[in-house]
């Protein structure tokens, strides 16, 4: 089983070889013996590449579900003993995501030392059953899945520019005075406000984009124009008076952070202790006062 999952995610009998500190050959005669077993054959062979039949599609799937069970069972045994161990896969969203989370994570880690947690980031969502995660953290709404989510906590984004680029340019009085603006922002070209009765969306042309939230920040700090940033993010800059945030009780956004995992299947023990621990340890969104946030037009 091993060895089939590893070479169709290797794409090689090579690389499957590898990782699995086996030789070539010996890869290759597992996944004759299955074929043969299976009475099907699995995968086509070229000299360029592997491609699964549709027999070996099937199998692949059902594999990647008996491997989860197992390392289900590694871990819920353990629990037993107060010992949770085994790998933990965990996809999180790079764009704020990674500085949002990773130091409780890092401590989740530091207090099981005996599970390996594999962090995956991308700027996209996963396939969490297709990709082989336990969970991936998500921002923002959800779409209908058959997928299970729990709250994590959340954070504020705001309009942020340095104090320069008000001076030069002014400070818009509203949300539809933006459209005058340079705009930082991501390949969406959307901000996000959460009005009194629903949430209002702002279609902005921007003059500057990236999918990085450090990019966008480096960007706001050269005063190149306003972007919408996490608190979080800025905080520090703020601080120093290199930052300001429009002023304005319009100019303000709550972005929602979910766990996200399969809910057909039994919540493993790791996955379970691993979501109530970042529920304690998530830094609290930290309402900045109007005297450290915002800038004065009048």
């Amino acid at each position: 089983m091993d060895e089939f999952i590893q070479v169709v995610k290797t794409g090689s009998f090579t690389a499957a070889a590898r990782n699995l500190h086996v030789s070539r050959s010996h890869i290759s005669k597992q996944i004759q013996r299955l074929e043969d077993r299976l009475t099907t054959q699995l995968i086509q062979r070229s000299t360029r590449r592997l491609t699964l039949t549709d027999a070996g599609a099937l199998v692949f799937r059902e594999f990647q579900s008996m491997s989860q069970l197992y390392d289900d069972l590694e871990s819920n045994l353990s629990d037993l003993h107060n010992r949770l161990q085994g790998k933990l896969k965990v996809a999180i969203n790079s764009r704020y995501g990674v500085r949002y989370m990773a130091s409780a994570i890092a401590a989740f880690s530091a207090r099981h030392p005996d599970i390996t947690v594999q962090l995956h980031t991308s700027y996209d969502d996963v396939d969490l059953i297709g990709d082989g995660y336990d969970l991936t953290i998500r921002y923002g709404s959800l779409e209908d899945s058959t997928l299970v989510a729990r709250k994590l906590g959340g954070y504020t984004m705001r309009l942020y520019c340095t104090p320069d680029y008000l001076s030069k340019h002014g400070a818009p009085q509203s949300i539809n005075d933006l459209k005058d603006h340079s705009a930082l922002c991501t390949p969406e070209c959307c901000w996000f406000f959460n009005g009194q009765r629903e949430e209002r969306k702002l279609r902005v042309k921007g003059s500057w984009v990236s999918e990085d939230g450090t990019a966008l920040l480096a960007a706001t700090l050269e005063g190149l124009g306003i972007a919408q940033l996490p608190d979080f993010f800025v905080h520090e800059y703020l601080q120093r008076g290199e930052l300001v945030a429009i002023s304005g009780d319009w100019n303000f956004y709550w972005r929602q952070s979910w766990a996200v995992f399969d809910g057909k299947t039994h919540i493993s023990s790791k996955v379970r202790h691993f979501i109530d621990f970042i529920c304690k340890e998530m830094p609290e969104d930290k309402w900045l006062s109007e005297k450290e946030v915002f800038y004065k037009t009048n």
